[in-house]
């Protein structure tokens, strides 16, 4: 006997996590602005074994608001239909930017497991080295060398979920998630430089414009921590 199976819909839950692809004038108004910042000046302020953090000033996050929301516009009304909501029920595209950082990632450095503050937050690659052959020699089981890696839930034997998805970044990658959704970057021994560009932001109301707030790693920030 020949069974039709009535197959229905799959539930959408957990986390909406999204990758774009960066334009070039976010790619260099982001490189270009970091160059006059002071190298390490957001170190106190972040998770990452980094020596070189930098924290962008108001000026900087008030240019990035302008050319980060479409990109924000986006992944809002992505997110209202993974969650099967009705845009028209509260949801909104409009963002308050609280911290804007970059990172200039060298071999052995990494960023263990963490998470942000603010509602929703972003990794945006500038620039990326050369993993090839280091990748090629990786014998091992995760991600390897230079991977990003999110992580949602507990592990499970035998398993029978996904609670871990990772990926090896490219110039230009952009990855908007929960800034509560766990996630980490794996070191590498090759030589060159990953340049990213982070940063944390709660929605408003959709009848408000978009703007920032000052943070301690803000370079011109009024209220620095102590």
């Amino acid at each position: 006997m020949t069974v039709e199976v009535k197959s229905n819909f799959s539930a959408n839950f957990g986390p909406f996590v999204h990758n774009y692809t960066a334009d070039d004038n976010l790619i260099n108004g982001l490189l270009q602005r970091a160059q006059q910042k002071t190298p390490g000046s957001g170190n106190k302020e972040l998770a990452g074994v980094i020596a070189d953090q930098r924290g962008y000033s108001s000026e900087d996050k008030q240019w990035f608001v302008e050319a980060f929301q479409p990109y924000v516009s986006d992944y809002a009304r992505k997110n209202c239909d993974f969650r099967g909501g009705d845009w028209s029920k509260g949801w909104t595209d409009k963002f308050e930017l609280m911290s804007l950082w970059i990172n200039f990632m060298k071999a052995n450095e990494h960023n263990p497991v963490h998470h942000h503050s603010g509602q929703i937050t972003w990794v945006i690659y500038l620039e990326t080295p050369d993993l090839e052959k280091e990748r090629q020699a990786y014998e091992g089981r995760s991600i390897g060398p230079g991977g990003i890696c999110f992580h949602y839930g507990e592990p499970q034997f035998p398993e029978w979920a996904s609670h871990t998805y990772g990926y090896i970044p490219k110039k230009g990658d952009m990855w908007i998630f929960p800034a509560l959704l766990r996630h980490e970057v794996i070191p590498f021994k090759s030589e060159g430089v990953r340049i990213s560009v982070s940063g944390n932001f709660f929605f408003k109301n959709p009848n408000e414009k978009s703007g920032i707030i000052e943070t301690a790693i803000d370079q011109d920030a009024k209220h620095p921590r102590a």
